[in-house]
């Protein structure tokens, strides 16, 4: 990416930023001084976001920090006190915030409550909004106008600058100033790179569920075919057998039922005992859970919508998606989890060869991700390789899915190696086509009524030599030959309408060509 211009100096604490963190907060700054107010930056989990916001404002500046978990504001509050060293104030349930206090830290469940955020308005120069995409609801936006309206300038930080619902935030947000994917953070040597395993579980048919383009499932629907017997079994079962025993393991659910006779069936068919969090639990039984994991005791953490976003445990190195996804938001955030590299593995290490090379010699060197895809192919689900295949198209991203198959182990290099043969075989393809074209346009006699051509009178009749112009095959194993030459079986054609990449022209050709086969047959068959 190309660094933005600049023309004043970065903050006196460069020296704890990492490179792209300063490139972010550089971009900001150049687009606020060009007009823009409302901003966003996309950076995945683990690459430091809270770092990055809690470095951008200057000294003297009024910001609020907006956090949309009320968990999330303790750790909030621990980042500014520790890289700012200042006591920042928070706006909570009886904490009441100075509006004028250099930092605030508040949930988006109390600016709500009451009309809390009134107070705020015309008395910040900066809103930061943790978590952009989530709760961006029409109360949210409101509130976020009104901020503006008095003189704020906002910045929304997120690892997907984008929701399930095609709420796009940019409806709000003027613009990406900077955006640091997922790929290239764990090319650079921040993130540890995932070994994907793709499962065919065939009791998953989704073929009764209602297709709806961009969001996600109904989650009723959903719900009555991941609590069936066969199902929970199968999960079961794969868990069993491919969980690595002691390497903490986070399973993501879709409901609660889900997630309950899940964590029966482990303990009682296999002998697993799994932590179990979500959100209908008091916080005690949450922290007893997480306790219990954290500190060994289970191995396996279940959880329904908790573990999403939020949640910071570099240990952890499995995650299994025991529920189909469609929205790439929530894919990308749950696989984001186990990215963080062991504490202090890369630090002090400034080459991207030198930070690799540490990850790779780690206990750490990599995590699994166990995909569950669906058996009945017939709604577009997202996988591990859509994240890491970021800006590609649809179609190839299908194309490389289909290639690689089912059961099969997948790292990051294999799909950039997959990726690679497609594109040359495209455009091999291509080029194919085009010398193809070129040769067939440089044969046809355009606009012409009648021909003259010279020839010796005395020469022997040439009527039954003459060349035939026709469409021939331009690659292959028949290239050169005759479209309806017999020598080209019909099974041959017939593949090349379903699986090679035509040209319009081409793709009419063989199909006249196989249909005028058709017709000959028919016409050559007896009846008695």
């Amino acid at each position: 990416m190309t660094k933005p211009p600049s023309d004043e100096p970065l903050p006196l604490f460069d020296h704890i930023l990492r490179d792209y963190q300063r490139d972010a907060i550089s971009a900001a700054r150049t687009d606020w001084r060009a007009g823009h107010n409302n901003l966003l930056l996309e950076m995945p989990t683990g690459t430091g976001k809270t770092r990055t916001f809690c470095l951008l404002p200057r000294d003297g500046a009024r910001t609020i920090v907006i956090v949309p978990l009320i968990k999330l504001i303790g750790q909030t509050v621990s980042a500014i006190r520790t890289l700012r060293k200042c006591e920042p104030d928070v706006e909570q349930a009886g904490s009441w915030a100075v509006p004028e206090s250099e930092f605030v830290v508040a949930s988006w469940q109390t600016l709500l409550r009451n009309d809390r955020y009134k107070k705020f308005i015309g008395k910040v120069d900066l809103v930061v909004v943790d978590e952009a995409h989530w709760g961006f609801t029409v109360q949210a936006r409101g509130i976020l106008e009104e901020l503006a309206a008095g003189g704020a300038r906002i910045l929304g930080c997120t690892a997907t600058a984008y929701r399930s619902d095609r709420v796009s935030l940019l409806g709000f947000y003027e613009k990406i100033s900077y955006c640091y994917g997922l790929r290239q953070a764990i090319d650079d040597g921040y993130l540890v790179p995932p070994i994907v395993k793709v499962h065919y579980v065939k009791s998953v048919d989704l073929g009764g569920l209602a297709k709806k383009s961009g969001a996600d499932f109904q989650p009723e629907e959903l719900d009555r075919i991941l609590r069936s017997e066969d199902v929970l079994h199968d999960i079961a079962g794969l868990i069993k057998t491919h969980h690595v025993p002691g390497q903490p393991a986070l399973v993501f659910a879709h409901s609660v039922k889900q997630a309950i006779k899940l964590r029966e069936l482990l303990a009682d068919r296999h002998g697993i005992n799994a932590s179990l969090v979500h959100s209908y639990q008091s916080d005690e039984d949450c922290q007893n859970e997480m306790s219990a994991f954290t500190t060994g005791t289970n191995e396996i953490i279940i959880n329904v919508g908790i573990l999403t976003t939020g949640w910071d445990y570099p240990p952890l190195s499995e995650i299994f998606m025991a529920k189909p996804v469609k929205a790439l938001n929530k894919y990308t955030q749950m696989m984001g989890r186990p990215t963080r590299p062991l504490a202090g593995v890369i630090d002090g290490l400034h080459t991207k060869e030198a930070r690799k090379a540490a990850i790779a010699a780690s206990a750490k060197p990599f995590f699994t991700v166990h995909d569950l895809t669906d058996s009945s192919r017939c709604h577009q689900l997202l996988t591990a390789i859509d994240v890491l295949m970021d800006g590609h198209s649809k179609e190839l991203k299908a194309k490389i899915k289909a290639d690689l198959g089912e059961e099969v182990v997948i790292e990051i290099a294999d799909i950039d190696q997959a990726v690679a043969a497609e594109l040359k075989a495209e455009a091999e393809v291509a080029r194919l086509e085009k010398e193809a074209e070129r040769k067939r346009r440089s044969g046809l006699v355009v606009g012409v009524e009648f021909g003259t051509t010279i020839r010796d009178p005395f020469a022997r009749a040439d009527r039954d030599n003459a060349t035939r112009r026709c469409w021939r095959m331009p690659f292959g194993k028949f290239r050169g030959q005759p479209l309806d030459s017999h020598t080209i079986p019909n099974s041959y054609l017939e593949w090349m309408l379903r699986e090679a990449k035509l040209s319009p022209n081409w793709k009419n050709a063989i199909q006249l060509a196989v249909e005028k086969r058709r017709r000959s047959n028919k016409r050559t068959t007896v009846s008695y």
